[in-house]
């Protein structure tokens, strides 16, 4: 189970950055009032997720929300958080507030850079499987770099095709 968290981490990174076309373009925003960095991630969500995210909303608050198989995932709360708060209740804001950086400057790096371990643990769980049998049920073994590996069933078949 560990090995496929693993791969679904490399998963959900490989879709918000993948750059290829897709078959579904970015679904019409609920108001991405020019903010570069959202329209950035509705775009990688729409292209890396095609199947299962819906678009943006405003909830009853007025808050930014993304759509996933039918539930609403908070894009930001608006609060400053300490490192621990962002490991324990992340918005998915924060999952993108780290960047990679272009060359590999370990030394140079602070102590709280921990790319991906930001996570909202409930899209996961609504992208992969909310249980082990969900997650192995939505997947296919296959030949990785001479390993065999768990990829989510329709990502894989949206990369290949």
């Amino acid at each position: 189970m560990r090995k496929q968290f693993l791969v679904y981490i490399l998963l959900f990174s490989f879709g918000t950055i993948c750059s290829q076309e897709t078959k579904r373009s970015t679904p019409a925003s609920a108001s991405l009032n020019g903010d570069e960095k959202l329209s950035a991630i509705v775009a990688a969500y729409a292209q890396g997720y095609p199947h299962d995210f819906e678009g943006v909303a405003r909830d009853a608050k007025g808050a930014v929300v993304l759509r996933f198989k039918g539930r609403e995932f908070l894009y930001d709360d608006g609060k400053n958080k300490s490192f621990a708060e962002l490991l324990n209740t992340p918005d998915i804001e924060d999952t993108f507030s780290q960047t990679y950086p272009l060359d590999n400057p370990i030394d140079k790096l602070p102590e709280t850079f921990d790319l991906g371990r930001f996570r909202v643990k409930e899209l996961f769980k609504t992208l992969y499987g909310a249980t082990e049998s969900e997650v192995v049920r939505n997947c296919v073994t296959v030949d990785f770099c001479g390993n065999k590996v768990e990829f989510k069933l329709i990502l894989w078949i949206d990369m290949i095709c």
